[in-house]
């Protein structure tokens, strides 16, 4: 006879690596040292700056872009004038 509920269904959140096995979960740290503290809040820091960065620098080149393209029209303006 077999028991009921001794089995515990699949679930579709279990990822496998390459050999088949199913991996432990890795245990969550609870307790946190200064130094970690420290360490994470300095990362977090400078991975926010670097965000920042780049984030100013693409908005810098976009307007780059834009005063190029508004200087192109004025000088085909002036050089179609010119010609007037």
């Amino acid at each position: 006879m077999t028991q009921v509920g001794t089995h515990r269904r699949f679930g579709f959140d279990t990822e496998f690596g390459d050999d088949g096995d199913a991996p432990q979960p890795a245990a969550m740290k609870r307790f946190f040292s200064l130094e970690d503290v420290e360490h994470l809040t300095r990362k977090a820091a400078e991975e926010t700056r670097a965000h920042t960065l780049a984030t100013l620098e693409g908005r810098s080149a976009d307007a780059l872009e834009q005063i190029a393209q508004v200087t192109r029209a004025a000088l085909d303006s002036l050089s179609q004038s010119a010609h007037e």
